[in-house]
C-alpha cells in the first residue's frame, strides 16, 4: 500500500496540519522502501524514533540518564533489526529469480575497489547514515518548499494551471517528461 493510500484519511482540510510531521511520514515511506526494501518500513520507523529520541534528549539529572538508557536500548534494537534485515535480504538474493534490490541489498553485494566486501558493521553504519541523510533533510526541504508556496498565490495558481493543461483529466501519471511541467520542475530544483 502506498503512503498516499494509507494516509489520505488522516489528512484534513478543515484544521491544522503539522506539515513537518507529514513530510517526515512521507519521506519515511519512500526512504524506508528504497533503502531497506518493501519490508523495511518498520526498520525505518525504528531509526526515525531513535533520532527523535536524540533530538529530545533532556539535559542533566535523572531524566537525562533514563532518556540516555532508552536511547541506547533503541540503538541496540535498531542494530539487531538491521542485521536481521541484512540476513533476510541476502537470503532473498540467493533464492529469488526476480530480484528487486533495495540499496542495502545492493551494498551487501558490492565489492569496494576490487579489494573486499563491506563488513556487516560497515553495512549497518551505512544503512543508518543513508536513512538519516535521505529522510530528515528531505522532509525539512519539502516543508520549506510547501511553506514558501503557501505564501505565493500567483505561483500556486500557475502550477495548478500548468498541471491542468498538461493533464486535462486530472490524473497525473507517476512519471512524466520534465519538459511537460517546466514551472513545477523549476520549483523542485530551485524551491
Amino acid at each position: 500500500m502506498t503512503y498516499f493510500a494509507e494516509n489520505r484519511r488522516d489528512l484534513r482540510c478543515d484544521g491544522e496540519v503539522f506539515l513537518l510531521n507529514e513530510m517526515r511520514r512521507l519521506v519515511l515511506h519512500v526512504s524506508g522502501n528504497v533503502l531497506f526494501g518493501d519490508k523495511g518500513l518498520e526498520l525505518a520507523r525504528y531509526i526515525q524514533v531513535y533520532f527523535e529520541q536524540r533530538r529530545h534528549l533532556s539535559d542533566g539529572g535523572q531524566a537525562a540518564l533514563a532518556s540516555r538508557r532508552e536511547l541506547v536500548r533503541t540503538g541496540i534494537q535498531i542494530d539487531r533489526k538491521l542485521r536481521a534485515r541484512l540476513a533476510q535480504l541476502r537470503s532473498e538474493v540467493r533464492i529469488s529469480e526476480v530480484w528487486d534490490p533495495c540499496l542495502l541489498a545492493l551494498l551487501s553485494e558490492a565489492n569496494i575497489q576490487n579489494t573486499s566486501d563491506l563488513t556487516d558493521d560497515e553495512l549497518i553504519a551505512h544503512g543508518n547514515v543513508l536513512f538519516m541523510s535521505s529522510s530528515e533533510p528531505i522532509a525539512v526541504s519539502l516543508t520549506w518548499t510547501l511553506l514558501l508556496l503557501s505564501q505565493r498565490d500567483d505561483l500556486r495558481r500557475a502550477i495548478r494551471k500548468e498541471l491542468s493543461d498538461a493533464f486535462p483529466g486530472g490524473k497525473i501519471p507517476d512519471f512524466f517528461p520534465e519538459k511537460e511541467l517546466p514551472l513545477l520542475c523549476s520549483v523542485r530544483y530551485y524551491g
